[in-house]
């Protein structure tokens, strides 16, 4: 563990409360050192801010370190994915002594007043573990990412809230009541970890999100997303758009959350739902516009055939653009 700046703890939030943000970097050092310097913008301050340097092997703990960024800089030797090293950051928060974690994505940046919206909403509702902003992107900050997640308990599909609408066009609800909330940015009570647990590593890449929420409903604590809050979210800056590990993740990892959330039901019901999942991804493989049809199906059937192999973590699809970069390689990050 590499410690920079130790001054950095010397802001607490004015409500009283811990709050510490976490960023996982790979690869990103220049978005992270922007995603860090946007949470020092924040209207409520952060206690500290932990950046988590996920193997990155390419010179990001030096450019981080010399930036004179205020941060807390954890070094890990090799990549085991966003969970991990949203853990290992998480972990560190907790032993501060943190009552609230924010954890970001490195290519996302915060609007000024997001955590004060955020830790309003988190607050009026002793029920609430989870709170998300809309993620817009910043590329067009009027684009809609995420407004909160559905996760449908019926047939397993996931959905983006208002994905593809206009900001201006839409409602936004002070507070609403949501499935999931994407882990581009998401504020937490610590409770949750304490009785959730914490983000599960076999996912690697792709919802882990989505499951840690669910999982936290199981423990009483309810997630919404707090229509005043903005993200920024740039994306794709790990695994590019045109990559079929993209496919490969969202199928294995999507066939995982269901039968998680299913294992309760008949055998013929988790089966019905399996296979409605499979066909999700087998549909998005194919029209997928950026992703060549023939790797986006290769794609889909080693995610579904390495679920049900039970082999999880980095997994075992290779592709053209994830041998090219490395990610695969050495293992990717969101």
């Amino acid at each position: 563990m590499l410690m920079i700046h130790d001054g950095a703890g010397t802001a607490s939030a004015r409500n009283g409360r811990r709050t510490v943000a976490v960023v996982v970097n790979f690869r990103t050092a220049d978005d992270t050192i922007a995603a860090v310097r946007s949470l020092q913008t924040s209207v409520l301050p952060f206690s500290r801010i932990v950046v988590v340097d996920n193997g990155s092997g390419d010179g990001s703990v030096r450019r981080i370190s010399s930036s004179r960024i205020e941060v807390e800089l954890i070094e890990e030797s090799e990549n085991r994915g966003f969970s991990a090293g949203g853990n290992a950051g998480i972990r560190r928060a907790l032993q501060m002594g943190a009552d609230r974690i924010f954890l970001m994505n490195a290519d996302a940046t915060v609007s000024p007043d997001a955590l004060a919206t955020l830790e309003r909403v988190l607050g009026d509702d002793g029920r609430l573990g989870i709170v998300g902003p809309i993620v817009v992107s910043k590329a067009d900050p009027e684009a809609i990412e995420s407004f909160g997640i559905s996760f449908s308990r019926r047939t397993g599909r996931m959905r983006n809230l208002d994905f593809g609408k206009r900001l201006r066009a839409i409602a936004r609800p002070d507070r609403r009541s949501v499935d999931a909330v994407t882990g581009c940015a998401m504020l937490i009570k610590s409770a949750v970890f304490e009785r959730a647990g914490m983000l599960d590593e076999d996912y690697f890449f792709g919802f882990e999100d989505v499951d840690f929420c669910l999982r936290a409903r199981e423990h009483g604590f309810a997630t919404a997303a707090a229509g005043g809050a903005i993200v920024f979210h740039q994306g794709q800056a790990s695994i590019g758009r045109s990559s079929a590990s993209r496919i490969y993740f969202a199928t294995r990892n999507h066939v995982r959350v269901g039968a998680r959330v299913f294992s309760r039901q008949s055998r013929a019901a988790q089966m019905g739902r399996a296979l409605a999942i499979l066909g999700f991804n087998f549909a998005h493989a194919v029209q997928a516009p950026d992703v060549p049809r023939l790797e986006g199906f290769r794609g889909f059937l080693a995610g579904a055939r390495d679920h049900y192999s039970g082999r999880y973590g980095c997994g075992s699809f290779r592709d053209g653009y994830a041998m090219e970069s490395g990610i695969m390689v050495q293992s990717a990050v969101r």
